[in-house]
């Protein structure tokens, strides 16, 4: 019987992944290697949820970005790809002062 939250991706590869909740409530899948490895990465992942762990060591790797650099990015990107107007100027601006230099990944709906 397959153990909850385990599972065979490409059924037949031997590459088995997790699926499991995080503290927040956010559904993740994580790449475990094999059957076994996977059911103790499910294990440790269901405990820290529990712990209040927000995020996995291994799934925070990049350096948080916060709001105003994505407005940036977002704006570099508008401009490069010829469709300048598909930021609503007013409504950036105001998101901007309402989150500032808040974290990106702080911010949920």
């Amino acid at each position: 019987m397959k153990p909850w939250g385990v599972f065979e991706k490409v059924p037949g590869t031997g590459v088995w992944w997790i699926r499991f909740a995080d503290s927040s409530g956010r559904i993740r899948r994580e790449k475990a290697g094999t059957k076994g490895a996977a059911i103790k990465l499910y294990a440790k992942r269901k405990t820290e949820a529990l712990m209040g762990e927000k995020l996995p060591e291994s799934l925070r790797q990049a350096p948080a970005i916060s709001f105003s650099d994505l407005v940036r990015i977002a704006r570099e990107h508008a401009k490069v790809s010829g469709r300048p107007g598909t930021l609503n100027a007013a409504k950036v601006k105001k998101l901007q002062e309402w989150f500032g230099n808040r974290s990106a990944d702080s911010i949920t709906p």
